[in-house]
């Protein structure tokens, strides 16, 4: 395929469990290095593209969610709770503070 530097595909069946960015070229070399990767949901997208017109870059982030613990694990004490939810809330927050600065440089707002 000399000259191809990008490649539309939609993918169909099976082949949706595959990261075609990862398959090998050869040894040395995967697909998403040596092309630019396109995925569609549809090929009727080349022929009627969508424009995505971003009306609100807003993105809300949530963290130290705590779903349920100890009904997937019930060896876990609940008395343990209170002192993990604030390591867990200090954490999250860190981690959605660097996302947030990501986003800023997307031109997105975020909400903690």
């Amino acid at each position: 395929m000399a000259g191809v530097n990008k490649i539309y595909f939609s993918p169909s069946g099976l082949l949706h469990r595959l990261n075609m960015d990862a398959v090998p070229v050869d040894q040395d070399l995967i697909l998403s290095e040596k092309y630019q990767l396109i995925e569609l949901n549809s090929t009727r997208q080349l022929v009627f593209p969508h424009i995505n017109d971003v009306k609100n870059n807003l993105a809300v982030l949530y963290g130290g969610l705590l779903l349920i613990l100890t009904a997937r694990f019930p060896m876990m004490n609940c008395n343990m709770l209170p002192a993990m939810n604030y390591q867990i809330l200090l954490i999250s927050l860190q981690a959605d503070q660097e996302v947030g600065i990501i986003f800023w440089g997307l031109s997105v707002r975020s909400i903690l």
